[in-house]
């Protein structure tokens, strides 16, 4: 009998169609991106927000030892603030309220992390490939006087503005979009023409809210 070698990743599931429990506990700032879209080509800025899903468990293996932890779910969004951005459309669907013409001038997407909502979730599948994924239909804002949850995992933040200290606990496939950004190749090669390191800032960690501290509208 032969043995044939096949070079195939493994299938995972996709998340479970329904209404999920999440607290958000990764955003990074990926950079600007060349694309192909329906409407032709165009460069991008991009940034991906993952939420964990403390419900939706999986096992995995780590320096010899089983880790059950949660499952994440992430989206990439455009960094665009305007009336039809996907990103906009959800943060207001989190909130439970539009954003202010003041809030419109400039708002800052860290005080995301951290907050919890609930993600519908809903299965699509892709027309061409086949393959079914789960997209959000919807995001809920938390219920009021309802014990917010808490990641598990390390919070996880990077933005391109800040300087090009990626922190070590950014996921490998999130660092090379990072590392593949057009802002991120300028980066090196200004590196290269100056001959010399520019100093990188540290990324402040975000401590945990206090109950106490937070009102009914997560940010």
């Amino acid at each position: 009998m032969s043995l044939i070698l096949k070079d195939e990743k493994p299938v995972r599931e996709p998340h479970p169609a329904g209404v999920h429990d999440a607290v958000c506990y990764c955003i990074a700032d990926i950079g600007t991106h060349h694309e192909q879209t329906p409407w032709g080509a165009k460069d991008t800025r991009q940034v991906v927000v993952a939420w964990e899903l403390p419900k939706l468990r999986i096992e995995i293996e780590k320096d010899g030892k089983k880790l059950d932890l949660p499952r994440a779910y992430s989206q990439t969004y455009t960094l665009n603030f305007g009336s039809l951005a996907k990103i906009r459309q959800h943060l207001e669907l989190w909130r439970g309220t539009e954003f202010t013409k003041e809030e419109l001038q400039g708002f800052d997407i860290k005080a995301v992390l951290g907050a919890c909502c609930q993600l519908q979730l809903v299965h699509k599948t892709s027309e061409t490939t086949g393959k079914k994924s789960a997209r959000i239909a919807t995001i809920i804002p938390w219920e009021a006087g309802r014990k917010k949850i808490k990641a598990e995992n390390e919070h996880q933040w990077f933005s391109l503005d800040e300087g090009n200290d990626i922190p070590a606990n950014i996921p490998k496939w999130i660092r090379e979009k990072i590392e593949n950004s057009q802002e991120w190749v300028a980066m090196g090669q200004a590196a290269g023409m100056n001959n010399a390191d520019e100093p990188t800032k540290e990324v402040d960690e975000v401590p945990w809210p206090d109950e106490e501290e937070v009102d009914n509208m997560p940010f």
